[in-house]
């Protein structure tokens, strides 16, 4: 999708949209990543597929480094979150009696709140800091970037529809996603050319290599917890301190916050 113009799109659309409010390529930063959750439902495939971009374009508009970086993480977390979200999924498998549906659905809107909090905080620290912002774009503008937009917009559209509706699975809908992909950047959009293919391959397989030992080394570290019984005795601490549903949520929240510092999501919830 890097290479293929389709992140480049998405990026684009969105700071035409949104990028006339001051510190508007924050808030485009963060709106890609709620187009982006659809697409991939994973915060580490968030930050890897607009990271980049959008980082370069934020430094190169005059806002700080760090900044840019915090705000492409932060947003890059809605992933997780909006369907089709993995831990959801993962979630679900290892639940009983938990509707995989159920869940998606029950991630929009805390992942559309969560969209709104970090733009409010990049406005807020704009304002402060005179960060720049896009002129107010006319109609055609908008026009003509949703134009050339739209179909990679669609995406999370057929994603979400997809599994919502049944005609395909959560893990069916990750080879619809990159067959889709392939159609629009090689056949549509014609940025990438076969030749091309063997080198993304290759450059995905580089990236993919080092977020995966990382997952790898998190379930190691989950797998000695789990075999040290970690998880029963803090089962038995939280169920013995409090019977409070609300209490027991923002403790959990407390304990995966932490855990989350060391270990992949998924193999936290595993």
């Amino acid at each position: 999708m890097n290479t293929g113009g389709i992140t480049n799109r998405i990026f684009r659309f969105c700071n035409t949209v949104i990028g006339w409010i001051p510190g508007g390529l924050g808030h485009a930063n963060v709106l890609a990543s709620v187009v982006f959750a659809g697409m991939s439902g994973s915060a580490v495939a968030d930050a890897a597929g607009l990271g980049s971009i959008e980082i370069k374009a934020m430094e190169d508009a005059g806002f700080d480094k760090g900044f840019s970086a915090a705000v492409t993480a932060a947003s890059s977390t809605i992933g997780p979150i909006i369907p089709p979200s993995i831990p959801l999924i993962v979630y679900a498998c290892v639940a009983s009696n938990v509707s995989v549906s159920n869940l998606l659905i029950a991630g929009i809107v805390p992942g559309i709140l969560m969209a709104i909090g970090l733009s409010i905080a990049v406005y807020i620290i704009s304002v402060r800091r005179h960060y720049p912002k896009m002129p107010f774009p006319t109609l055609r503008q908008i026009w003509d970037d949703f134009r050339k937009a739209v179909l990679s917009l669609l995406t999370p559209v057929i994603l979400i529809g997809g599994m919502l509706s049944g005609v395909f699975t959560a893990t069916e809908a990750a080879v619809v996603s990159a067959v889709y992909a392939f159609i629009l950047t090689v056949f549509i959009y014609r940025e990438v050319k076969l030749s091309q293919l063997w080198g993304i391959i290759i450059e995905t397989a580089r990236e993919s290599a080092g977020i995966l030992f990382i997952v790898c080394i998190s379930n190691m570290y989950g797998y000695l917890l789990t075999r040290a019984q970690i998880p029963a005795l803090l089962v038995k601490a939280v169920s013995g301190f409090t019977t409070s549903p609300v209490v027991v949520l923002l403790i959990l929240n407390v304990i995966f916050l932490i855990i989350g510092c060391f270990m992949d999501a998924n193999a936290a919830i595993l």
